[in-house]
């Protein structure tokens, strides 16, 4: 969304900030308890990127996430029920 509306920056300052996040947990998380502390360091950067994504998203297009979600589920169904229609043609 950031992209196709003529921000780019955006999602660059978001991957730089899920870099600078993920580094730090690493250091913290993998010297004390291993290599399980870099998947724990991985998820919660993840974490924390989606939901200041999430927040840009509401900031700047007004977008809600149950919205997204209705939409998601409303396009599965379209999709399903066109499939279905044709393959029993």
């Amino acid at each position: 969304a950031m992209d196709s509306s003529g921000r780019p920056h955006y999602n660059f300052y978001l991957l730089v900030l899920a870099a600078m996040v993920n580094v730090s947990l690493n250091l913290f998380f993998v010297r004390s308890i291993g290599i399980m502390g870099a998947a724990y360091a991985t998820l919660i950067s993840y974490v924390i990127v989606s939901f200041v994504g999430h927040l840009l998203l509401i900031q700047l297009f007004n977008v809600e996430i149950k919205n997204v979600g209705r939409y998601i589920l409303s396009t599965y169904k379209q999709v399903w029920f066109f499939l279905k229609s044709a393959v029993t043609r």
